[in-house]
């Protein structure tokens, strides 16, 4: 089941800007009431692809067609049969 880590990615990328790029990394993360009842946290980076592996690990990849990130922040789940990272 990979559609609960491609759902998350996809929320996390459709949020609204955040306004001040003053804001804490801690800020920008999914608040408890936001996570399924029978998902968990956990240590560790798992992405929904190897492209957004790439995207994470090497930033400056793609910075001729993107912004170089201010700052990364990430936050793992394990939910029923699959892990995914926001």
């Amino acid at each position: 089941m990979r559609s609960f880590p491609a759902l998350i990615v996809l929320v996390a990328l459709l949020r609204p800007a955040v306004r001040s790029q003053t804001k804490a990394a801690s800020v920008l993360g999914l608040r408890p009431e936001q996570v399924p009842a029978d998902c968990r946290t956990v240590d560790g980076y798992f992405p929904v692809d190897i492209q957004t592996a790439i995207l994470w690990e090497k930033t400056d990849l793609y910075k001729s067609l993107i912004p170089l990130p201010i700052a990364k922040s990430a936050q793992s789940f394990a939910c029923p049969g699959d892990k995914g990272t926001v």
